[in-house]
């Protein structure tokens, strides 16, 4: 006669709603205890604003947002942050340039040189004063063309700064001054953190002979900076 067994089957574990609660309970509690114990968690970051209450372990998981800029600066790869220098400023340029014939007058072309020195405002605006000896002589032969004045010059601080500027003051030849003014524009190019490098056109439009004559700079030229760089 044989007797009939029954086999013990094992009995799976089964998770109560309640358990699962009490799990949620003790990991959402031991949390912040992780976060404060190790080094890489000493300032735990915000919660994002698109996760709900009551979870604090989720933040673990979700990274928080981070502004990061087009040309962000630092050891990120990013490349360097462009920051429009301010402060004090000298300059020298070198080029050529020309007194446009009026009338019977003919066009003629020399060497020229300048200088300029100011001071620059973090928004890009600089003002400051500027002399070129311009070469020319007047028609008359009294003497090559000096402008100087004051003005302004706004810089737009990109890789390669595009800038225009103005000045107004004096044409000085000889004996003779005249009124005169100029606009110009360029490209300048930092090098460093306190140098850059200036490509420039300029016209000079002043009194000569009775006359208003234009008087176009064209020049290279070196700009140092005494700022805190970029």
């Amino acid at each position: 006669m044989r007797v009939a067994t029954m086999r013990r089957v094992p009995r799976r574990p089964h998770w109560s709603n309640r358990s699962l609660a009490r799990l949620g309970v003790a990991f959402a509690a031991a949390s912040p205890l992780v976060t404060s114990s190790s080094p890489a968690f000493a300032e735990p970051p915000a919660p994002s604003a698109s996760l709900p209450d009551g979870f604090p372990f989720l933040t673990l998981l979700v990274p928080p947002a981070r502004l990061v800029g087009g040309h962000g600066g630092g050891g990120g790869g990013g490349g360097r942050a462009l920051i429009q220098p301010s402060g004090w400023y000298i300059g020298v340029d070198g080029g050529g340039a020309l007194l446009v014939g009026v009338g019977d007058a003919r066009t003629t072309g020399a060497p020229a040189v300048g200088g300029h020195a100011g001071y620059r405002l973090p928004s890009g605006l600089a003002f400051d004063l500027r002399a070129d000896d311009l070469g020319v002589s007047a028609p008359d032969g009294s003497g090559p063309l000096v402008a100087g004045g004051f003005g302004m010059r706004y810089t737009i601080p990109l890789e390669i700064m595009p800038f225009v500027e103005v000045h107004l003051g004096a044409l000085d030849y000889g004996s003779n001054t005249s009124f005169a003014g100029d606009v110009g524009a360029g490209l300048a190019l930092p090098i460093g953190n306190h140098l850059e490098i200036d490509l420039s056109a300029r016209d000079w439009i002043g009194g000569v002979d009775g006359q208003i004559r234009h008087a176009p700079m064209f020049a290279l030229g070196v700009v140092v900076g005494f700022n805190e760089g970029r």
